[in-house]
């Protein structure tokens, strides 16, 4: 999964080790944070709401999202973004 220009987000989850990346750095999450970030990644720049994001009531949505961003944008420009009282977004990749 590709998002946001010269930066990528990279996750892949064909395997029980599956990881994420922005460019070359493993940003180590969890499953819950890969799954959210694997449907952002899929609808870059498209609002998904939290319904569509986080069927799970047991955690909150935005203790993940938290926890994403600061694995994500440590290093880097922002690439999540919320929307409020509508939800989540990833930036979508930039043209070269």
């Amino acid at each position: 999964m590709s998002a946001a220009g010269s930066t990528s987000c990279t996750a892949s989850s064909a395997t029980a080790a599956a990881r994420a990346y922005r460019g070359d750095r493993d940003l180590h999450l969890s499953l819950q944070e890969l799954r959210v970030l694997r449907r952002l990644v899929d609808a870059a720049g498209a609002v998904l709401t939290v319904a569509e994001l986080w069927p799970e009531p047991t955690t909150s949505l935005h203790t993940v999202i938290e926890r994403i961003r600061h694995k994500l944008d440590r290093r880097g420009r922002p690439l999540l973004f919320n929307v409020p009282g509508q939800g989540y977004y990833l930036a979508p990749r930039r043209a070269a």
